[in-house]
C-alpha cells in the first residue's frame, strides 16, 4: 500500500482558520447580545464592545505577541478585561463566549503557571454571576463551560499557527542546508577526483617536454595517455553531478604505479585484499589518489610504499613516501583541504584516518576501515618504521 502523502499546512492557511474561528465566535456572541439587550443605543454599545474584544484578540493570537514587552502585554490584557466585564457591570448582561477570548489570551501571553491560574479564575467568575443573580446552575454551567471551551479552542489554534510558522521556517532552513551540503559535496568531489588527474597531466606534460626532441615516439604515447586521462576526468565530472562514481582500488593502484614511474618515483605496491564493498573500495581508491597527489605536489619524494591488507574484519591501507621537508607538522586532522575531505569520507564508512610525518622525512597516510562486526586492530600494520627506513634510497 503506498504511503499517504504528507499534508503540509501553509502559515497563511493556518492564520485564515484562526481568523475565521474568531469571527464565528464573534458572530455567535453578537446573536446572544441581540437576544438579551433591548434598545438601539445599548445594542450599538454592546456591538462596539465585542468588536473591540475581537480586534484585541487578533493582536494576542499573532505569532509575535508572546515576544511583546511586558508593559504592552499588561496594557492589552487589561483593556481586554475591561471590555469583557463591562457588559456585566453596565447592563447586567452575560453572553456565552464573551469571556472566552480573555481566557485564551491569558494562556497565550502569561507564564504557564500564572496563565492557568488566570484561566481558572475567569471561568469561576463566569459561573459566579449566574449563581449570584439567581439564573440557576444550568446557566452557570453553560456560561462557565462556554468560556473555558472558547479559551481552549483559541489557545490551541493560536499555538497551531505558531507551530506551523516554525515548521515552515525549519523546512526552509533544511532546504538551505541541503543546498549548502550539496555545494560542499560537489566541491569536495571535484577536488578529490580532479586533483590527481591534473597532477598526472602536469607530470606527463613535463615528461613530454623533456623527451620530445630525443624520443618523439614515446612522447606521442604520453600525449595519448594525457588524452585518456582528460577523457576520464570529463567522465568523472559528469559522475560528480549525478552523485559519486564507483572507483576501484586495484585499478587506481595500477594507474598510480605507472604515473609514479613517469615522475621518477620508485613505487612499491602490495595489496593483499579480496573483493571490497563498493563504498569501501571507492573510499580507499580516493585516499590513494589524494595521497599520491600530495606526494607530487608537496614533496620531493623518490620512494612511495602502498600497502593494503585485510585482517581482523578490517581493511588497512597505508600510503607512505619520503622527501618531506624536515619539521613539517602532521596534517589531515583539522578538517581542511584534501586530507580534511578524506577524514569525512573515511568517517562516513566507519573508518579512521591518520596522517603524519615519521623519521623526519617520511609522510604516512593510514586508513583503517572495518568490514564487519570486529573492531580493527589499531596497532597492527605491516608497514613498520623499519620497513620505511629499508625503502629509503641510499644517501652519501
Amino acid at each position: 500500500m503506498p504511503d499517504a502523502p504528507d499534508i503540509v499546512i501553509a502559515p497563511r492557511t493556518a492564520r485564515l482558520v484562526l481568523q475565521l474561528t474568531l469571527f464565528a465566535h464573534l458572530l455567535i456572541t453578537s446573536l446572544d447580545m441581540l437576544r438579551d439587550l433591548r434598545g438601539t443605543a445599548v445594542e450599538l454599545y454592546g456591538f462596539l464592545d465585542l468588536v473591540g474584544i475581537f480586534l484585541v484578540q487578533l493582536v494576542h493570537s499573532a505569532p509575535a505577541a508572546e515576544r511583546a514587552p511586558a508593559c504592552r502585554k499588561a496594557l492589552t490584557l487589561g483593556g481586554q478585561a475591561v471590555l469583557t466585564y463591562l457588559p456585566v457591570v453596565a447592563w447586567r448582561a452575560e453572553w456565552g463566549a464573551m469571556a472566552g477570548f480573555l481566557s485564551g489570551s491569558v494562556l497565550l501571553l502569561l507564564p504557564p503557571g500564572l496563565g492557568w491560574l488566570a484561566f481558572g479564575a475567569i471561568g469561576v467568575s463566569m459561573v459566579a454571576y449566574p449563581l449570584a443573580t439567581g439564573l440557576g446552575p444550568v446557566a452557570a454551567l453553560y456560561f462557565g463551560g462556554s468560556t473555558m471551551l472558547t479559551g481552549l479552542v483559541l489557545y490551541g489554534l493560536s499555538r497551531l499557527v505558531q507551530l506551523v510558522a516554525k515548521v515552515h521556517a525549519a523546512r526552509k532552513q533544511l532546504a538551505e542546508l541541503a543546498v549548502s551540503n550539496e555545494r560542499v559535496r560537489f566541491a569536495r568531489d571535484l577536488h578529490d577526483l580532479l586533483g590527481y588527474s591534473l597532477c598526472a597531466i602536469t607530470v606527463k606534460g613535463e615528461l613530454i617536454r623533456r623527451i620530445m626532441p630525443a624520443q618523439p615516439e614515446r612522447a606521442q604515447e604520453e600525449v595519448s595517455s594525457i588524452l585518456a586521462i582528460s577523457r576520464q576526468s570529463l567522465a568523472d565530472v559528469r559522475a560528480v553531478v549525478r552523485g559519486y562514481p564507483h572507483l576501484s582500488l586495484r585499478q587506481e593502484a595500477d594507474s598510480v604505479g605507472s604515473l609514479l614511474e613517469v615522475a621518477g618515483v620508485k613505487a612499491t605496491v602490495d595489496l593483499q585484499l579480496g573483493d571490497l564493498p563498493a563504498a569501501v573500495d571507492t573510499t580507499l581508491a580516493t585516499v590513494l589518489r589524494e595521497g599520491v597527489a600530495n606526494l607530487l605536489r608537496h614533496s620531493e619524494g623518490r620512494v612511495c610504499v602502498i600497502h593494503g591488507v585485510e585482517r581482523n574484519g578490517a581493511v588497512e591501507l597505508c600510503v607512505a613516501n619520503d622527501g618531506v621537508e624536515p619539521g613539517r607538522p602532521s596534517t589531515g586532522q583539522d578538517g581542511r583541504g584534501g586530507l580534511g575531505n578524506l577524514v569525512q569520507r573515511v568517517s562516513a564508512v566507519g573508518g579512521t584516518l591518520t596522517a603524519g610525518v615519521h623519521h623526519g622525512s617520511w609522510f604516512c597516510l593510514r586508513v583503517v576501515v572495518p568490514l564487519g562486526r570486529h573492531r580493527p586492530d589499531e596497532t597492527a600494520f605491516p608497514v613498520t618504521d623499519r620497513g620505511l627506513r629499508a625503502q629509503s634510497p641510499a644517501r652519501s
